[in-house]
């Protein structure tokens, strides 16, 4: 018997877009497209947000070489059961694109896909992500 413990989930994102195109993504819980995620059930998840159509004209720079636009989506916030874990989702996330992976911070720059494991309830994920960077 599933456990019935629901727990809620909020996801951020900003969407950096240039004059005349959007970024279109699609967001991915546990493999299933969902379009805005609201709960999830106890145990271990993966999210995925998959960036579509970034092209190799969709950095626009100015004469200094300065980026003017930039077609790309930024994780801003990720709250999980009332628990912010931006900051642990940023740093172990896995940003795979044609270049391999990246190290971004949640800022999605080249098509491709970021993934971010996670478990729920979140004290138990930021407890195994303590005991696994413990120097002890």
């Amino acid at each position: 018997m599933l456990n019935p413990k629901r727990f809620s989930i909020s996801l951020n994102l900003k969407e950096h877009s240039l004059p005349d195109k959007q970024p279109e993504y699609v967001i991915r819980l546990d493999g299933v497209p969902v379009g805005k995620i609201s709960h999830c059930d106890i145990g271990p998840h993966c999210l995925e947000i998959e960036f579509l159509n970034k092209g190799q004209n969709d950095t626009v720079v100015n004469e200094k070489n300065v980026i003017v636009h930039d077609l790309a989506v930024e994780i801003l916030q990720l709250i999980v059961d009332n628990t912010d874990i931006t900051h642990v989702a940023k740093k172990t996330a896995v940003y795979t694109t044609d270049a391999g992976i990246e190290n971004t911070y949640g800022y999605m720059h080249k098509k491709g896909i970021i993934k971010i494991d996670f478990v729920c309830p979140p004290f138990y994920h930021l407890r195994n992500l303590q005991v696994l960077h413990d120097p002890s």
